[in-house]
């Protein structure tokens, strides 16, 4: 049993070793050649995403998960992350023009702010260092919002339909400044909705924004009363106030 057991061990050795071996004396251009029939066999993704895959995987082994749905669970969870405001993610009711309530599904602001600020060390670096230069939000003094929507046509632009168009919605902080705000990455998303859906909605557009207005300052906790606790990184906590008067 022992023998058998080392050689076994032995084969898994060998082949382990065999594989590391003819990885180490492969030519690029067969290295090309299986990578150009791997993008073959995939679904397309660009070039990018494909070079960050394949070094991801040289760096550490892939999650054992293969399924469209694992990847759709993966995304809900993170939806569903809880923080001291709340969940990430919320569904806000819309009236519209039939009498029906139809649900938008949105991005809750003041959990994901606490939440980004908590994780992202370049966004808790740059709110720190905005602090610094004007002054943390207090009650007295409180930060302006802004908001942002764009339409948004996937489809070819030159078919006669349209269905998938939807609109969506940013919001960001006013005092980070045109420099800041020219990049999109401190644009944060507040929700996507076709464009089908807001059309049947009371006040169009304008119903829509008022609604996430509403949520944004007039839901379970208010920004303007008793503000928004963040922690930036490893530094320091500050109280985030902001109301929609600036």
């Amino acid at each position: 049993m022992a023998l058998s057991w080392l050689a076994l061990v032995a084969s898994v050795v060998v082949a382990v070793g065999h594989r590391t071996i003819m990885a180490a004396v492969e030519t690029r251009p067969a290295k090309l050649a299986r990578l150009s029939k791997l993008r073959g066999t995939l679904p397309h993704m660009s070039q990018t995403a494909l070079a960050a895959l394949l070094a991801a995987a040289k760096e550490a082994p892939l999650p054992d998960v293969r399924r469209r749905g694992d990847v759709r669970e993966a995304r809900g969870l993170a939806a569903r992350t809880l923080t001291p405001y709340g969940p990430v993610h919320a569904q806000l009711p819309m009236l519209c023009h039939s009498g029906a309530v139809k649900l938008v599904e949105v991005q809750s602001p003041w959990p994901m702010l606490h939440l980004a600020c908590q994780t992202s060390e370049g966004l808790s670096l740059f709110i720190s260092d905005l602090c610094a230069n004007v002054g943390a939000p207090t009650i007295q003094s409180p930060w302006g919002v802004i908001m942002y929507s764009d339409e948004v046509d996937p489809g070819d632009p030159l078919m006669g339909k349209h269905g998938r168009k939807y609109q969506a919605v940013y919001w960001s902080i006013l005092e980070f400044g045109a420099n800041a705000l020219s990049e999109e990455e401190l644009w944060f998303t507040f929700c996507t909705v076709r464009s089908l859906l807001v059309r049947q909605m009371v006040g169009g557009m304008s119903g829509l924004m008022a609604g996430l207005l509403r949520h944004m300052f007039h839901g379970v906790h208010s920004p303007s009363d008793a503000g928004i606790l963040v922690k930036l990184g490893c530094g320091p906590q500050i109280r985030f106030f902001s109301n929609c008067d600036k």
